[in-house]
Parts: structure tokens; C-alpha cells; sequence
């Protein structure tokens, strides 16, 4: 009898801890189907407006091959700029984007435009009230968020940084260190290589020499790797380019 009951309480036992089981897990799935629609929600609210500085990227190859439409808009938001298909207008005059950018590239001055290589990237303010808020010509402009996000991407200084080329030689004001301090030994030679981002601590960017694209013959046979400031009292002080 005394088995017969052990039996009955480790085969109760035994359902009771399947059913806490399973009902662990579909509390955990509800959770995770939870999570993914707050995450599809927020997806589709629109965008959110935040105050941070950084970078505004616009994908110039995909307004090109497309028929497409952006407009710069300016202070009053008028446009300033409107950009369709192959063309962008200003005003009356209408230019072809690449084949004639020598003829209107002094109306668009931003941190970087080169459209033959796919580079229009604007200084930015983050976004508010559904624009995002750029330097456009040393003024604040305004792009419309809503209908443009496939042609828009919003990137953090960092991010920007780690993304770009840091280039080191000429600017004595930024020189290669052996650690992230300004007292710190300076690097000999530093500006006779080119430099890909390692990682970032505050203000300070670690660099490793590029050997994949460098100055001379050939690149360096032992790694150059050091510190430089990219930023001071919040601005950018190193040369940023996109392309080695």
C-alpha cells in the first residue's frame, strides 16, 4: 500500500512539476510575443523627436536611380532644395546631380556631399516636430521625416566616427599618442600612415594603421596602434574622411 502511495504522489508530482514547466515556458513566449509587438508598435509610431547632436546620412544613390523625392526645406520652411530622380532644383534651375554638381555645389554646402561616390551627409540637430534639423549653407534647414525614412539614417558622433577614416596627417593639434592623454608620448612617424577606428574611450579614438590602404609602396610591417582626441568641449577636432 505504502507503494501504491509513493507511486500516486511521484506520478502527481511528476504532472505538477510538467504542468509549472510548461506553463513557465508559455508565460516566456507570451512575453517574447509581448516584447516583439511593443518592438512592431514602436516601429510604426512615428518618429520620436530627440535633441541629439549628430549626423544626418542621405542615401543620394538611391534618390538617383529612383524616382524618388527630397526636399531641403529652409528657416520659413520653404524649400531650398528639391531633389527627383536624376535632377535637383533650386529655384527655377533644375541640375543634373552628378554630371553638373561643379555647376550648383556652392548652393549645397554641407559637412559632405560627393554623390559619384554616394556621400550627402549633413550636420544635425537631431529631429523635433517631425523634421529632422540640419545645417544646410551655415543656416538651420529642416528635412521632413515622414515618407523620407528609407532614404534617411541618423547616426551618433560615435558612430559616424567608427565608421570613417580618421585622418591624422597635417593637423598638429591632433597628433598619435601612446595613451589617451595629452601628455602622453606622441607616436614618431604617425602621419606618414593612414588609420582605420579600434575603439573609443570618451574623447579619445584608438587607431590601428590601415593595411588595406596606405601611404607608399607597402604597409607597415609591424602595427601602429595609438590614441588621438577627436573631440574637445563636445566638437570634432580631427580630419573625418569616408573614403581611404
Amino acid at each position: 500500500m505504502k507503494n501504491m502511495n509513493f507511486i500516486v504522489l511521484s506520478v502527481f508530482a511528476f504532472i505538477v512539476l510538467g504542468c509549472n514547466e510548461q506553463k513557465s515556458k508559455d508565460i516566456q513566449k507570451k512575453e517574447a510575443i509581448s516584447n516583439k509587438s511593443e518592438i512592431a508598435v514602436k516601429a510604426d509610431e512615428d518618429v520620436v523627436d530627440d535633441k541629439q547632436d549628430g549626423f544626418l546620412y542621405v542615401n543620394i544613390k538611391e534618390l538617383y536611380n529612383s524616382q524618388k523625392r527630397l526636399a531641403l526645406l529652409n528657416e520659413q520652411k520653404d524649400t531650398l532644395a528639391f531633389f527627383k530622380g536624376k535632377n535637383v532644383s533650386f529655384n527655377n534651375d533644375k541640375y543634373d546631380i552628378i554630371n553638373e554638381e561643379h555647376l550648383y555645389k556652392k548652393n549645397l554646402k554641407v559637412n559632405t556631399y560627393y554623390p559619384e561616390y554616394g556621400l550627402f551627409i549633413l550636420d544635425c540637430d537631431g529631429s523635433e516636430n517631425g523634421y529632422y534639423e540640419v545645417k544646410v549653407n551655415n543656416i538651420d534647414c529642416y528635412i521632413k521625416i515622414a515618407g523620407n525614412q528609407d532614404l534617411l539614417k541618423f547616426k551618433t558622433p560615435e558612430k559616424h566616427l567608427m565608421e570613417s577614416y580618421p585622418y591624422l596627417y597635417g593637423n598638429k593639434n591632433t597628433p598619435l599618442r601612446k595613451e589617451p592623454s595629452d601628455k602622453s608620448e606622441i607616436i614618431e612617424g604617425y602621419s606618414n600612415h593612414l588609420y582605420i577606428p579600434v575603439e573609443i574611450k570618451g574623447d579619445w579614438l584608438k587607431v590601428r594603421d590601415d593595411k588595406d590602404c596606405y601611404i607608399g609602396e607597402e604597409p607597415s610591417k609591424d602595427d601602429i596602434v595609438g590614441w588621438v582626441r577627436w573631440r574637445k568641449d563636445g566638437e570634432i577636432i580631427i580630419d573625418i574622411r569616408h573614403s581611404c
